[in-house]
C-alpha cells in the first residue's frame, strides 16, 4: 500500500545543530493490519508518520501510496486515502462534532446533505459519539474527544490511518477504548500507529518499526496481538489497603490505609430517627449510590481479553467514496458567515480594537487624501491646459512644410495645419446660458479648458451625440463629449443637464477672437479629447490673418472659379506695376494660382460713374462731349448757362443763386434719370470686388430697394416713389411738392422693410465669415478650397500677395527679387517672415510614439526669440512646461500621501498580523486535516473584505459623505479638498486593497508552512 524509498529529511539543515531525522528510510507497508512506529522520544518516527501523511516534506527520496507520488499533491492524497488521528485531537471548537467529523467527507468534495449525514452518524455510532453529535468537543472528556478524531478519521473509510500517540493524553480506561477502536479498524484498513509504549505495541500491533536517531533499527512482526483489559480509575479495591475497626454505641467505624497526618475527626448524630454525619479533616469526600468512585472488595486481577468483547465496528454503512475537488472545504457564504462571528459577534476586546484601527484608517486616508488631493487637481488641471494628441513643430521654410504635408497618413498622423503663434495650450471655454441672439442677462457663465481645431481634425464621419457637425456656419462650433461633460458638471444653471441643453448656448474662447459676439455650440461630437471644432474656413481664415496673404474667398453666384485659378483686383486707379496680368500664373504659398481676370473696385458710386461712362444724349442742353455728371458739375453747369451779365462780386447773392436753381429746376428729373442710370451696374460690380450686405441682398436676394440703402439720397428715393405710385416719372414741382405725409407713410413702410431684412441679413452673416470679407488689400479672389488648401503650409508666394504698410507686398526672407513682365516674385522657395507672426504646423497623432519619433529630425529647427520658446512641442514636453511651477508642491503632497500610506499600512498589517496569531491553531488544524492552501487562503480573503466592508467602508462612505456635503455647501471649500469622484473611488479601491493584502500577507507567509511546522513550531 505504501512503499517508501531512500527518504530523508534534516532539521536546521548545513547548520551547527542539523539533524538528520529521516535518515534513508526505505519501507513497504502492507494493505491492512495495524503498524508500529516505535522508538525513544525523537528518533524521528512523528517526522516520518508527518511525511508519509503529507503533513511535512522531505529534501530527497520518494513516497508512492497506492502506485500515487505522495510528494506531488500531499493535499489531495491526505483527502483521498488517509485519516488522520493526532495525540492533541485536532478538533475545531468552534464547530459541533458532526461538523467536524462531516469536514472529512466535504473535503473529498461531499456536498450531498443526505449523504453526509447518513455517513457522520454511521461513524458516530461506531465509536459509540452519536449521542454527542451536536455537542462542541471543549465539552467532552478527553477519551471521547479522541472517539470523535477517529468517527472524522474512518468516516470517508480511507485505505490507511495514521494515529500519532493517539492515548497520550488519555487515562488507561480511555486508552484501552481507542486502541480497541483501531485494532478493529486495522482488519481492514493499513493502521500506523506512533507510539512510545511498549504494552500496546505489544499487546495491539501487528508489525513492529523500531527507530532510533532517524534510522530503522529493527522491524518484527508481532503475531496474536489481541489487545487487554485495565482496570478502571474510578474503582478501589479495598483489599488492597490495611484496615483497623473501631466500634462505639452501635456504630462501627472501618479505615482502610494509613494513618493520615491530621487526625480526622468523626461525628455520627442521630437526631429524630435520622442519622448525620460530621467529618472534619482534609481531602473528605463523601460516597454514596450516586458516585462515580466505587468501592471494591478484594483486589484488582488482569484477564485477558476475550475476541468477543472487543470493540465491534460496523464499516457497511462507511463504503469507499470516490471524491472530487479534494481540499475545499470553504464557500463564499460559509466564509462570510465566520468572517463575521469572528470579527463581530465575539466582541473581543482584541477585535474591538481592531474594527476601531479601521474604522479610523479609512476617516483618516479620506481626509488626508482630499486634502493632499488638490495635488492631483493641479496635474488634472494641467492635463485639461493642452490636447494630449497635438504635436507642434516650427515651421520657418517650405522644405519643413512640404515635409510635414507628405506625412500625413504615416507615422501616425492624421491632420496637419499651419497655426499662427506660439503653442501655449488651450483656450477656456466660456459659455454664457443667459446669451442669446437678441438679449442676454446677467447669468453666471462656466467654463472649461479646450483646444481650438480645424472640423477636419474630428475625422471624416464624427459620431454626432447632439445637433450636428456639418454646415457650419462662421458662428457655429462643435465640441467633443469630453468638453460637454465637463461643461455639465461646471455648470451653475440648473437647466444645463444634459448635452441637448448646451445646444445654442453662445460662448468665448478667450485664447482666441472668434468674433465680437462669441460662437454658438451647433452639434456635440464623440471623441477623447477636450476641443471645440470650427469651420474649415473660419480657422483658414484666422491664420490668413497673421499670414499677411492678401487673399479673399469667392461667395458671389455669378462668379466661377476653379481650383488653382483667381480673380486679381486692384484699385481704380490705373497703377499695375508689379501686378501680374490676365492668364498669368503666381505662387501663393507654394501653390500655383492663374489669373483669370484683372477687375478694378471703387471707392464710391461717383468713382464707378467717372470710370464707366454716363451717356448724356437725352440732355439736349449739355455739351455732348461730357461723359459724366454730378450734383457738383450740375451746379456749375446751371452757373454757366444763367445770365453772363452777373458780375463776380454779385455771384452767391440771393438773384444769382435763384436764378442757379431755377434754371436746375426746369431740367432736375432728367439729370438725376441720368445719373441713376448705372446704380445696378456699379451694385453688381461691387457686390464682385465687397461681398457686403447690400450688394449681397441686391444680388443675390432681388431687394431693389437695397439701392437707395447704399447711397441714401432722398431725391432718388422720392422719384422712385412718386413714379411707382403714378406710373410716370415726376415732374420737379411734383418731387419738391411730396406731402409730409406721403413721406411718412414712405417711411413707415420702409421701417417694416427693414424689420423684415433681419432674417435675411442673419443668412447673410452665416454665409460670410467676417475674416475673409471685403478688404482693401485683399487684392487676390480665390475659392473656399482653395482658401483653405493655402493655410495648410507655407511656400514661395508672390510678393503682390503680401501685405505691407509701404511699398508693394510684405517682406520674404532670403531669395532674391526679379522684376519683370510677370512681376515681382521671388526664384527661391523660402518662407513667409511676417513682421511679429510665429508659425507652427499643428498635428494631430494616433500614435504617439511613432510621430515623436519622426518629429526628432526637426528639433535642431532655429526658433525665434524668446528663447524658451521651442523647435518642437510635444505632449509629454508641454506637461513638462506646464507643470514645473507646481512640481515641487505636487511632489512633497504626494510624498506626504505615500508615506502615511505606507506608514498605516504597516500599522494594519501589524493589527492583521496580530489577529492572525490567535488563529494560528484554526489555521494548523484545518492544515492538518487537509484542507488546501488555496481554499483557506480564500476563507481568509473572504473574512478580510467582510472585516473591510463592515468598517473601513462604512467610515470611507461617511467621511465622504461629509466632504461632499461640504462641496455642495461651502463655495471655497474646492481651494482646500479635491475629492472627485475618480478620486474617492481611486481612495476607495486603495482602502480595499491595502486592508485585503494586509490581512493575506499574514496567511500567506503561515501557510508556506507545512502543516506539520504550523502545528508543532507556535505553541498551539
Amino acid at each position: 500500500m505504501i512503499s517508501i524509498k531512500s527518504l530523508n529529511k534534516y532539521f536546521n539543515k548545513n547548520k551547527q545543530n542539523e539533524i538528520h531525522v529521516i535518515n534513508d528510510i526505505s519501507l513497504d507497508l502492507p494493505e491492512q493490519g495495524m503498524v508500529a512506529l516505535f522508538g525513544r522520544s525523537g528518533c524521528g518516527k512523528t517526522t516520518l508518520l508527518n511525511v508519509i501523511g503529507g503533513l511535512d516534506k522531505t529534501e530527497s527520496g520518494s513516497i508512492l501510496i497506492d502506485g500515487k507520488n505522495a510528494r506531488k499533491n500531499p493535499d489531495v492524497i491526505r483527502n483521498q486515502y488517509i485519516g488522520y488521528i493526532f495525540q492533541n485531537y485536532n478538533l475545531n471548537n468552534q464547530q459541533t462534532c458532526f461538523e467536524n467529523v462531516a469536514n472529512a467527507l466535504r473535503l473529498c468534495g461531499i456536498t450531498d446533505k443526505a449523504l453526509i449525514e447518513e455517513r457522520v452518524m454511521a461513524a458516530l455510532s461506531n465509536v459509540g459519539m452519536d449521542k454527542y453529535k451536536s455537542r462542541t468537543p471543549d465539552t467532552l472528556s478527553g477519551g471521547q474527544q479522541q472517539r470523535i478524531a477517529i468517527a472524522r478519521a474512518i468516516v470517508k473509510n480511507p485505505k490507511i490511518i495514521l494515529a500519532d500517540e493517539p492515548t497520550g493524553n488519555l487515562d488507561e480506561t480511555n486508552t484501552i477504548q481507542v486502541m480497541d477502536l483501531l485494532k478493529k479498524i486495522a482488519e481492514n484498513h493499513l493502521v500506523i500507529l506512533v507510539t512510545h509504549e511498549a504494552n500496546l505495541v505489544d499487546f495491539y500491533c501487528d508489525k513492529v518499526i523500531e527507530l532510533s536517531d532517524g534510522k530503522i533499527v529493527s522491524t518484527r512482526d508481532n503475531y496474536g496481538a489481541n489487545g487487554f483489559a485495565a482496570r478502571s480509575k474510578n474503582d478501589i479495591y479495598l483489599g488492597e489497603y490495611d484496615k483497623t475497626e473501631a466500634s462505639a454505641g452501635g456504630v462501627s467505624v472501618e479505615y482502610y490505609g494509613q494513618s493520615p497526618s491530621i487526625p480526622v475527626k468523626l461525628r455520627v448524630v442521630n437526631h429524630g430517627g435520622k442519622i448525620y454525619l460530621s467529618v472534619d479533616g482534609e481531602s473528605v469526600q463523601i460516597l454514596d449510590k450516586t458516585s462515580e468512585v466505587k468501592l471494591r472488595e478484594g483486589v484488582y486481577t488482569e484477564v485477558e481479553r476475550a475476541e468477543e468483547n472487543k470493540a465491534n465496528i460496523d464499516m457497511s454503512k462507511l463504503p469507499p467514496i470516490t471524491g472530487s475537488h479534494f481540499g475545499r472545504l470553504f464557500n463564499f457564504g460559509g466564509s462570510f458567515k465566520s468572517g463575521y462571528n469572528a470579527n463581530f459577534k465575539k466582541n473581543k476586546k482584541s477585535t474591538k480594537a481592531l474594527r476601531a484601527c479601521m474604522f479610523l484608517f479609512s476617516l483618516v486616508l479620506v481626509f488626508m487624501s482630499a486634502s493632499f488631493g488638490t495635488a492631483f487637481k493641479t496635474i488634472d488641471d494641467v492635463k485639461m491646459k493642452y490636447n494630449q494628441n497635438m504635436f507642434y513643430v516650427y515651421t520657418n521654410s517650405a522644405d519643413i512644410s512640404n515635409k510635414l504635408n507628405a506625412a500625413v497618413g504615416q507615422h501616425g498622423i492624421d491632420n496637419i495645419q499651419l497655426y499662427s503663434g506660439v503653442p501655449y495650450g488651450n483656450g477656456t471655454f466660456v459659455v454664457s446660458p443667459g446669451r442669446f441672439e437678441s438679449f442676454s442677462t446677467d447669468e453666471a457663465t462656466f467654463k472649461a479648458y479646450a483646444d481650438v481645431l480645424d472640423i477636419k481634425f474630428a475625422g471624416a464621419a464624427p459620431n454626432v451625440l447632439a445637433g450636428k457637425a456639418d454646415n457650419l456656419s462662421e458662428s457655429d462650433v462643435v465640441i467633443t463629449n469630453v468638453l460637454a461633460d465637463r461643461l455639465i458638471e461646471a455648470s451653475t444653471v440648473g437647466y444645463v443637464k444634459e448635452y441637448s441643453d448646451l445646444l445654442g448656448l453662445y460662448a468665448r474662447i478667450n485664447a482666441y477672437s472668434i468674433n465680437q459676439n462669441g460662437v454658438r455650440i451647433a452639434g456635440i461630437i464623440q471623441s477623447e479629447e477636450s476641443a471645440v471644432y470650427r469651420s474649415s474656413l473660419k480657422s483658414a481664415s484666422d491664420v490668413m490673418k497673421h499670414m499677411g496673404l492678401n487673399l479673399q474667398v469667392n461667395k458671389n453666384s455669378t462668379l466661377t472659379l476653379n481650383s488653382g485659378e483667381t480673380y486679381l483686383m486692384l484699385p481704380n486707379d490705373g497703377n499695375t506695376v508689379g501686378y501680374p496680368k490676365k492668364d498669368e500664373t503666381i505662387k501663393i504659398s507654394g501653390k500655383d494660382f492663374k489669373v483669370k481676370d484683372v477687375l478694378k473696385f471703387y471707392h464710391g458710386y461717383d468713382e464707378y460713374l467717372m470710370s464707366v461712362g454716363s451717356p448724356l444724349a437725352k440732355v439736349e442742353t449739355i455739351n455732348k462731349n461730357e461723359t459724366y455728371i454730378s450734383i457738383k458739375d450740375i451746379n456749375k453747369w446751371a452757373e454757366e448757362k444763367i445770365d453772363p451779365d452777373f458780375q463776380e462780386n454779385e455771384k452767391w447773392t440771393h438773384e444769382y443763386i435763384t436764378a442757379r436753381d431755377n434754371y436746375i429746376k426746369e431740367h432736375f428729373i432728367e439729370y438725376y434719370e441720368l445719373r441713376y442710370s448705372h446704380l445696378d451696374g456699379y451694385m453688381r460690380h461691387n457686390y464682385i470686388v465687397r461681398p457686403e450686405t447690400n450688394y449681397w441682398l441686391y444680388v443675390e436676394k432681388g431687394i431693389t430697394d437695397m439701392k437707395f440703402c447704399n447711397i441714401w439720397d432722398d431725391n432718388y428715393f422720392y422719384i422712385n416713389y412718386l413714379t411707382e405710385k403714378n406710373g410716370t416719372v415726376p415732374t420737379y414741382d411734383q418731387v419738391f411738392n411730396l406731402t409730409q405725409e406721403q413721406a411718412d407713410e414712405k417711411s413707415s413702410s420702409y421701417e417694416k422693410f427693414r424689420n423684415d431684412l433681419n432674417s435675411l441679413i442673419s443668412e447673410y452673416n452665416n454665409e460670410f465669415n467676417q475674416s475673409v470679407r471685403f478688404d482693401w488689400n485683399n487684392r487676390y479672389m480665390i475659392s473656399e478650397a482653395d482658401y483653405v488648401a493655402v493655410v495648410n503650409g507655407i511656400g514661395e508666394t508672390h510678393e503682390s500677395v503680401l501685405s505691407s504698410e509701404s511699398g508693394l507686398g510684405g517682406l520674404i526672407g532670403g531669395g532674391s527679387i526679379v522684376i519683370g513682365g510677370g512681376g515681382i516674385k521671388f526664384e527661391t522657395s523660402d518662407s513667409i517672415k511676417n513682421p511679429g507672426a510665429t508659425f507652427y504646423t499643428a498635428i494631430h497623432s494616433t500614435n504617439h510614439e511613432a510621430t515623436a519619433a519622426f518629429l526628432e529630425q526637426f528639433a535642431g529647427t532655429a526658433v525665434p526669440e524668446p528663447e524658451y520658446q521651442k523647435a518642437v512641442y510635444t505632449p509629454d514636453g508641454m506637461f513638462d512646461d506646464f507643470i514645473d511651477e507646481f512640481k515641487a508642491d505636487v511632489i512633497s503632497k504626494i510624498i506626504i500621501l505615500i508615506v502615511f500610506l505606507a506608514i498605516m499600512s504597516l500599522c494594519m498589517y501589524f493589527i492583521m498580523r496580530s489577529s492572525l496569531m490567535a488563529r494560528i491553531k484554526e489555521v494548523g488544524i484545518y492544515r492538518a486535516i487537509g484542507v488546501s492552501k488555496g481554499n483557506l487562503t480564500f476563507r481568509f480573503l473572504i473574512e478580510a473584505l467582510v472585516l473591510t466592508t463592515f468598517t473601513v467602508f462604512i467610515g470611507y462612505v461617511i467621511s465622504s459623505a461629509v466632504i461632499f456635503a461640504l462641496a455642495a455647501n461651502v463655495s471655497l471649500l474646492d481651494t482646500i479638498l479635491y475629492y472627485p469622484v475618480w478620486l474617492a473611488g481611486a481612495i476607495l479601491a486603495i482602502l480595499y486593497a491595502v486592508c485585503l493584502i494586509c490581512g493575506l500577507i499574514p496567511i500567506f507567509s503561515l501557510l508556506r508552512k507545512t502543516p506539520s511546522e504550523i502545528l508543532s513550531k507556535y505553541d498551539i
